[in-house]
């Protein structure tokens, strides 16, 4: 095996400070690298740790006289390999390329451009700029991104894509498009996919409601390994609730039990048991227990659960009654579109709980509620027109309601 030292690469790494003071072109340190080749396969790379010391906070790097996009750059020269050897032992080109990100005003700049399909990083990707905090967050480039994974015909980035059309994130509300992404990924046997037509006819959004056409994508969707929980937990409701079909609590305990058996690093899972608890089903009524395994949801990333733990410290069930984390947890829920969150929020605005009594605000979140088909703040927002409540008054009588309280049922209703 013959030894082959490596050779050095000069790259100038362009970052946002240096355009903002002085255009692309702006004087910059050039860095040298070690460029190392595999002495069996003679295929070059170049260790992870030094990329990122390179590229770390990079719009574009200049490579001779020309100027690239810094992950257009980088794939130039790892499209190629396998795998990216690192200091912590070898890592899947994929993956290692999904940790990758540009951290500043500049990340629109990025750009996976090679010839090579990375679906996944770009889901990723997509990822960070929906799932990213107030400041970072950008829908339409998320849009971008999980459009080039779905165009791949990954059905994960179907079902993304699905998911911006049914919130609205980035493009309008579009529940036939949305449908048509949903059945395009549900197609491959993608189980959320599955899970997630069936919570259409289930709400009737976009489509008749039909809880038994709702319960036969359910099924498809179950058991389907670890991706089946939600369709587990939904059919569990439905016996639970009587919705479709007879109200049946032994079956809702084996139905949650099966989504339990995911494990508690599934965040559905942790939902299941969480309305366990918090409904007695199987176990006795414990809201205490209920908030721990909601939260834990929750912190898990599981954005269903933000408005549930918002609503639960909203009401004080199974915690201390705190409004500055209701309000916490339910923005989390808002950014990601959930009505019912925007529900809520409003009603904090409305009633001036933790917050200054504010009723343009609490029109304004009502009305983006109302607008995904929350039927309760439809009914709010036609009492706020009715009596001038943070909007101009209109003698034009609401469709439903008639208290000039705009909302007490938001004490009492689950969003879930």
């Amino acid at each position: 095996m013959q030894n082959i030292p490596p050779h050095l690469q000069a790259i100038r790494s362009i970052h946002k400070t240096n355009v903002d003071s002085g255009g692309a072109q702006a004087a910059a340190t050039v860095t040298h690298i070690n460029i190392h080749t595999d002495p069996t396969t003679l295929e070059e790379y170049i260790l992870w740790e030094d990329i990122q010391s390179v590229f770390d906070n990079a719009l574009h790097i200049q490579h001779q006289t020309r100027l690239q996009d810094a992950m257009a750059a980088i794939n130039t020269r790892l499209a190629i390999q396998a795998m990216v050897p690192s200091s912590q032992g070898d890592k899947d080109m994929g993956s290692a390329l999904c940790d990758f990100f540009v951290h500043d005003q500049g990340t629109q700049c990025i750009n996976v451009a090679n010839s090579r399909p990375y679906s996944s990083i770009h889901i990723k990707i997509g990822d960070l700029f929906r799932f990213g905090d107030e400041g970072t967050q950008d829908f339409s480039s998320a849009m971008k991104w999980y459009l080039k994974a779905a165009d791949q015909g990954d059905p994960a980035g179907q079902h993304n894509v699905a998911q911006m059309y049914d919130y609205g994130h980035g493009v309008p509300l579009d529940y036939s498009l949305a449908m048509h992404w949903y059945l395009k990924a549900a197609s491959m046997g993608y189980s959320p996919a599955q899970s997630s037509i069936g919570n259409f006819y289930a709400a009737g959004r976009g489509v008749a409601k039909d809880y038994f056409e709702a319960l036969k994508w359910y099924l498809k969707a179950a058991g389907s390994g670890e991706e089946s929980a939600e369709a587990e937990f939904r059919i569990a409701r439905m016996y639970d609730l009587g919705q479709g079909v007879s109200k049946d609590e032994s079956v809702a305990m084996m139905w949650f039990h099966r989504a339990i058996k995911h494990g508690d690093e599934n965040a559905w899972a942790l939902c299941a048991k969480a309305f366990t608890f918090l409904n007695g089903i199987g176990v006795p009524k414990d809201f205490t227990k209920a908030f721990e395994f909601m939260l834990k949801a929750a912190q898990k990333g599981h954005t269903p659960s933000y408005e549930q733990v918002g609503v639960m410290y909203f009401r004080g069930q199974g915690t201390p009654q705190d409004f500055d984390q209701a309000r916490f947890w339910l923005l989390k829920g808002v950014r990601q579109g959930y009505r019912d969150a925007q529900y809520y929020l409003g009603t904090i605005y409305n009633r001036g709980y933790g917050v200054p009594q504010d009723d343009q605000t609490a029109f304004e979140w009502f009305l983006k509620s109302a607008e995904q088909g929350n039927v309760f703040a439809q009914s709010d927002v036609g009492n706020m027109y009715l009596y001038g409540q943070g909007v101009p008054k209109t003698t034009q009588r609401p469709s439903s309601g008639s208290s000039n309280q705009p909302n007490k049922v938001a004490e009492t209703r689950k969003p879930i």
